[in-house]
């Protein structure tokens, strides 16, 4: 959740390839193939959403597929909370997380509760309520039977030295991960949840540094239940040019979850409010997630123990359970230093009977987080490419005759307007050169070719595509995690193959799961318990392609996957 300076590792692709296109042994007929130079970043946690726009309302059009969530015809008033929203109540009861690490799944899940209350009025917040266990559960171990299993072999688990005795036995280590929304975001969008809170699915013990480990061991239902989908997850920073976005945001999805630093200086002696007024960075970074569910441009400055400049606050439900704060909420000033250097974010979900509820989810990065030390997120990182606009995408195979509805992908920038085109694969243009015969024909040794650059080397010749099946605008006005209805449903057919690529409309970082099989050293928690050590499996899955260079050729990627889906119906029957 916290950030550092990010450090930049340029990789240079320097090699041209001459490679027959009229047959995979012979090279008579060429075409070039020049791997594109991108400079990749490793950022640490948390990432934050590019945003260089004067005012975001302004840059509104009214194609956006977030349209209704950023925009309102009624002027904002001075004070809202959704738990009194035209005479409903938006907000599920305030929850304990105890001395778990899981405030970030408390906050996602309760964002997911509100956002679905917001739109199903058949709801109650009273009777809803969501499972962090089972997201946090799957966040630390594998998970398996997702459809074409493209993501069953990216995982992270927890290994233990075999004198081991505790934590190896009940595998709860897990409840000490602290962490970010990404988390969450990454689990939801792959449907793995949420589920109901309930048996299996609940944590039954918060307290005792002993007991919370070993009372919360049985194991949760399967990876892939889920009550409701989530489709889109809209992140902005939370800056004061986006005050006015981040309220409509409140109306529309019933809270935002947001970053502060919880440390007991900032706040009033009671935790009813919260003001981090130090600058940002230099051991002043988030550390907690929290729920905003509504506001008081009114509320005096004088409340917090430091004065902020001027009046007004956010209202916040925390996860500390009902004896905390104002019977668990509290104020966060607007001027928060760790509020406004980091992303509010809301969820978007839908529930089996709602439009946009689809039946296979086509995906092949599991994760947007590496993991690389459960207790201190400034050493967790997220791997990109630095701003470009190169064509990316995936390729997917449908498992039966089916109906592609819509597409989505992860943005790191705020008003994107991009385009997205499918097209249908024939087997002879996906070419698959032999490996030893290219390494000769561009002067490599086979032994090179094997260990290095060429090991895998496949493209898509997109000069023989032909036009695109289907073009989809997808314009957006917050960053983050978005999915864009197809115009019309495309019949896609079983065991063949499609292409889907991305057309950034800007410069734009490019977010990607890395390819790894690696462990870090040993950990410990807070009471000295040994919580193992994290081995992280990222399988590139051969669907993920980026550009080269002249645009003509789309080349398989053999160390990473990107964050694109492809969401499909099953094809009806006719009953006669």
């Amino acid at each position: 959740m916290k950030r550092k300076n990010i450090t930049v590792t340029v990789i240079i692709s320097v090699a041209v390839f001459i490679i027959g296109t009229k047959n995979v042994n012979a090279y008579n007929g060429t075409k070039k193939i020049i791997p594109i130079e991108l400079p990749e970043l490793t950022v640490s946690e948390a990432i934050v959403i590019d945003d260089d726009t004067e005012d975001l309302l302004e840059e509104i059009t009214g194609s956006e597929c977030d349209f209704k969530s950023v925009t309102s015809k009624e002027d904002l008033p001075s004070f809202y909370s959704s738990d009194q929203a035209k005479n409903r109540d938006n907000v599920t009861p305030v929850r304990n997380q105890g001395i778990t690490a899981l405030c970030w799944n408390y906050a996602a899940i309760g964002a997911v509760e509100s956002d679905l209350l917001s739109h199903h009025e058949e709801l109650v917040a009273d009777e809803l309520n969501l499972s962090e266990k089972h997201g946090a559960f799957y966040n630390m171990h594998k998970a398996e039977k997702h459809g074409d299993g493209g993501i069953d072999n990216d995982y992270r688990e927890f290994v233990f030295d075999e004198k081991d005795n505790f934590l190896s036995k009940y595998q709860t280590s897990y409840l000490s991960v602290g962490g970010v929304t990404n988390y969450s975001m990454s689990l939801f969008t792959a449907w793995k949840g949420p589920v109901k809170d309930r048996d299996n699915n609940s944590i039954h013990v918060i307290k005792g540094q002993n007991d919370f480990y070993i009372q919360n061991a049985d194991v949760p239902s399967d990876a892939y239940e889920a009550e409701c989908h989530v489709q889109n997850v809209l992140e902005i920073p939370a800056s004061a040019k986006n005050r006015d976005v981040i309220k409509q945001m409140i109306i529309e999805h019933g809270s935002v979850t947001a970053s502060v630093c919880a440390d007991n200086q900032y706040w009033t002696g009671k935790k009813v409010a919260l003001y981090d007024y130090k600058s940002y960075g230099n051991g002043n970074y988030a550390d907690h997630e929290i729920l905003i569910v509504g506001w008081n441009d009114e509320y005096p400055a004088k409340n917090f123990i430091t004065k902020p400049s001027s009046d007004g606050a956010f209202i916040c439900k925390n996860s500390w359970g009902m004896k905390n704060g104002a019977s668990g909420y509290f104020y966060l000033s607007y001027e928060d230093t760790i509020l406004n250097n980091n992303n509010v974010v809301a969820y978007n979900s839908v529930l089996p009977e709602d439009d946009g509820w689809y039946d296979n989810n086509y995906q092949y990065a599991g994760f947007i987080t590496h993991i690389t030390d459960p207790m201190e997120d400034r050493k967790n990182v997220v791997y990109m490419y630095d701003k470009n606009d190169a064509h990316y995408g995936i390729t997917f195979i449908p498992e039966s005759d089916e109906e592609l509805s819509a597409i989505g992908y992860f943005s790191m920038s705020s008003c994107t307007n991009d385009k997205v085109y499918i097209y249908e694969v024939p087997k002879e243009y996906s070419v698959v050169p032999d490996v030893k015969m290219l390494a000769e024909a561009i002067g490599q040794s086979d032994e090179a070719a094997n260990d290095g650059l060429l090991s895998g080397f496949s493209y898509i010749d997109t000069d023989k595509l032909g036009k695109p099946l289907t073009t989809i605008n997808c314009k957006a006005i917050t960053g983050g995690y978005h999915t864009f209805e197809l115009n019309k449903t495309l019949d896609v057919k079983a065991g063949t193959e499609y292409l889907i690529v991305v057309c950034p409309g800007q410069k734009t970082k490019l977010i990607y799961e890395k390819a790894m099989d690696s462990t870090t050293g040993f950990h410990k928690d807070e009471w000295q318990h040994t919580l193992g050590a994290i081995h992280t499996v990222n399988t590139a899955s051969g669907h993920s392609y980026l550009q080269d260079i002249t645009g003509t050729a789309m080349v398989k990627q053999t160390d990473k996957d990107f964050f694109v889906k492809a969401y499909t119906k099953v094809q009806q029957k006719n009953s006669h």
